[in-house]
């Protein structure tokens, strides 16, 4: 993704985009995504956009996984009208979409 705006689908859907991926420099990346409050994540209060930088070894396995909204236990979502700005990309929740754009 080279920045623009895109409107995920839960991945609990058949069709639509389910995952938008933000590349860094160093081979990790950001994945944006939509988690509903249902199924496997009826633990959460409500639907959201959840963001997580994914870091690769040098090898391109991931060696961690770190959610980049809320606090531990990493429950609350991006809700319509909230960002996270993290590791040069800006990620605003726009009604129903998501405008993922690169910061200079």
């Amino acid at each position: 993704l080279a920045g623009g705006s895109v409107v995920l689908q839960s991945s609990t859907g058949m069709t639509g985009t389910r995952l938008a991926i933000a590349p860094l420099a160093n081979g990790s990346y950001l994945t944006i995504e939509l988690l509903t409050a249902d199924g496997f994540n009826t633990h959460l209060p409500s639907s959201g956009i959840a963001v997580h930088r994914v870091v690769m070894t040098a090898e391109g396995t991931v060696q961690v996984i770190v959610p980049l909204v809320g606090e531990p236990p990493f429950t609350d979502l991006l809700q319509p009208g909230e960002l996270v700005v993290s590791d040069g990309w800006r990620i605003e929740v726009i009604d129903n979409a998501v405008s993922i754009t690169p910061v200079p």
